[in-house]
């Protein structure tokens, strides 16, 4: 108990510190062999872990895992007490009359009975009490408080019990003693009253510094200090007692010995046997402890790299989910992403959901596609891309697009009512009001339809905007200064996957089609928009526009299209552009005039 009590001072637990050992991913990556730990903590003989925090994790796990032995450690002890000692004093108190000799010994030896009787209980109160402290976090760890407890109270138990056995010697006369016991009196009294509470170190499951520190107290009290102070230790145990003591009829078997001398000492050997047995008794729990305590560490250290390993793997797992979040939420808008991620929360993990959108396109469908109303459609191109790429190399051109479309995509991330659709060749398609949750059918009639309407049209106008200037600023690798055109129309789409190979988000409907013929029919360096966008944003503070009139659109006939007015010098474009038209689209031979022109005659 000394050296254990010593070695949970606050110095002592600095001075024996001598690593900081971690189950993190370097030891986790050794994993197991064999159901062992390839790499395990350092270890004093007997003391423990060289990382006394690790010790004092193990002490509390050994306390927890071994607190129903503990308790039945000490409910035995009590029994056995009650059953043996007990009784006897018992039996004094009752019939004390019986004994004209009924001295301070025999009060002595009641008293002493019934304290180490109130021991075990008392031990049990007050580790059920740090064990309520401990789960309610109101004291320190139980670990090494509950082992001192149980130590404490066994040693004091051994101290009291020698003390009732020299109290035994001198409370009756040894001649009666050797009468009722005969020589063999010292083994009989230690096992009666000590080998049947050595038992319970067999199975209480405590460190094996506790352990051993408990049987070199016993051999010390019961095999050294008590057999040499009562008459009935060592000093009767001689040749000439012995041989005084046993009778010629026992000594008659032996054949050739007519001094006696083996006769003694084989009935020495025999009166010692239960001494003996005590002893190797006493040996076994000590290395049966030893290797119980090895094993125990073994097994804690085996729990503590599989919960590293456990806790790496879910850090794994939540790395990859996160990840294939982030890839889901890159490819979808959020409300669709979210969708996805709630249709398929049942699943292993998100990688079947991938799993489900490359090898099963039907069933993915059904679970992304949705229609969307109101939802405003914007495609930018660059103007002069297909004679810059025949005179730059191909990695030119894709630094360029690639400058190009992270400023865009930068643009796109500033507005969440914005959804970059995807990138062909040189297009930029844009979608605004993707990300509503549109719940109605009649959504787009609605006084909220119209004003999202009006919102959605508005930040794809801005982004429009912002994306004409930035490509301004821009110079292609041929050297000419970059312009792109824009054009953008407003209605309902589908939005879905296409293909099981490599399969995208895509949008599909008449609304796509028409915004790429705004686009394509457009004006270098402006934004062009239908006639449905227009009334959408007409009415917008910081946008102004210019009506172009009538546009031819290939599959859609004539259309009324209006210009963004970027600056002043904008407003002279549409002019010289329908003149430039008028003229290209001709008769030889003949004026061709505008619409507004034949107005004015």
């Amino acid at each position: 108990m000394v050296l254990f009590l010593l070695l949970s001072l606050p110095c002592a637990k600095r001075w024996m510190h001598r690593e900081s050992f971690e189950f993190a991913a370097s030891e986790a990556s050794a994993e197991v062999d064999n159901g062992q730990v390839s790499r395990r903590p350092k270890q004093y003989p007997l003391l423990g872990f060289h990382d006394r925090h690790l010790e004092s994790e193990y002490l509390m796990d050994l306390v927890v895992t071994s607190k129903d032995r503990i308790y039945l450690g000490l409910f035995f002890a009590l029994l056995v007490h009650m059953g043996g000692v007990g009784v006897s004093a018992i039996l004094y108190v009752g019939s004390r009359d019986k004994f004209p000799g009924y001295s301070d010994s025999h009060r002595a030896f009641v008293a002493v009975a019934f304290t180490c009787m109130a021991l075990w209980p008392l031990a049990a109160a007050i580790i059920t009490a740090q064990f309520w402290a401990a789960r309610r976090k109101i004291g320190r760890r139980v670990g090494k408080s509950v082992v001192l407890v149980f130590e404490a109270t066994f040693l004091l138990y051994l101290a009291l019990t020698a003390y009732n056995l020299y109290n035994q010697d001198q409370r009756w006369d040894a001649s009666y003693m050797r009468i009722v016991y005969g020589y063999g009196a010292l083994g009989i009294l230690l096992m009666v009253f000590c080998m049947p509470t050595m038992i319970v170190l067999f199975f209480v499951n405590l460190p094996s510094l506790a352990t051993l520190e408990m049987t070199v107290f016993m051999s010390i009290a019961f095999l050294v200090v008590d057999p040499f102070l009562i008459d009935l230790g060592w000093r009767s145990f001689s040749d000439e007692q012995i041989k005084g003591a046993i009778s010629s009829v026992l000594c008659d078997q032996f054949i050739d010995d007519e001094t006696g001398d083996f006769c003694a000492t084989y009935w020495t050997v025999v009166y010692l046997f239960p001494v003996i047995l005590f002893g190797l008794i006493t040996v076994m729990i000590a290395i049966v402890s030893l290797i119980v305590d090895r094993n125990n560490r073994r097994s804690f250290c085996n729990r503590k790299l599989i919960n590293a390993l456990q806790k790496q793997k879910e850090a794994s797992l939540l790395r990859q989910r996160d990840e294939q979040e982030s890839l889901i939420n890159s490819i979808f808008p959020p409300g669709v992403a979210r969708e996805l991620t709630m249709k398929h929360s049942n699943e292993v993990n998100l990688t079947s959901s991938l799993a489900t959108l490359g090898g099963s396109c039907g069933i993915f469908s059904q679970a992304v596609s949705r229609e969307h109303q109101c939802v405003s459609i914007l495609f930018t191109d660059i103007v002069g891309f297909t004679s810059m790429s025949q005179q730059c190399l191909p990695l030119e051109v894709m630094s360029f697009l690639h400058e190009l479309f992270v400023r865009f995509d930068n643009l796109v991330d500033m507005d969440s009512m914005l959804w970059k659709v995807e990138t062909i060749g040189d297009a930029f398609m844009v979608a605004s009001g993707l990300n509503h949750k549109q719940p109605e059918s009649n959504y787009a009639s609605s006084p909220e339809g119209v004003r999202d309407s009006c919102q959605f049209a508005s930040a794809a106008v801005l982004f429009g905007k912002s994306a004409l200037e930035m490509a301004q600023t821009l110079t292609m690798p041929n050297g000419e200064l970059c312009q792109i055109r824009a054009g953008m129309h407003t209605g309902d789409v589908c939005s879905g996957v296409v293909g099981t190979r490599m399969p995208r988000y895509c949008l599909f409907g008449d609304t796509v089609n028409t915004a790429s013929r705004m686009e394509s029919s457009g004006v270098p360096g402006r934004l062009q928009i239908s006639e449905v966008t227009h009334a959408l944003v007409c009415d917008e503070d910081g946008f102004a526009w210019d009506e172009r009139g009538f546009v031819e659109v290939k599959g859609k006939g004539r259309l009324r299209t209006y210009l963004l007015v970027q600056e002043e010098k904008d407003r002279r474009i549409p002019t010289v552009n329908t003149a430039s038209r008028m003229e290209s689209s001709g008769v030889p031979g003949r004026l061709q005039i505008s619409e507004v022109t034949h107005a004015l005659r």
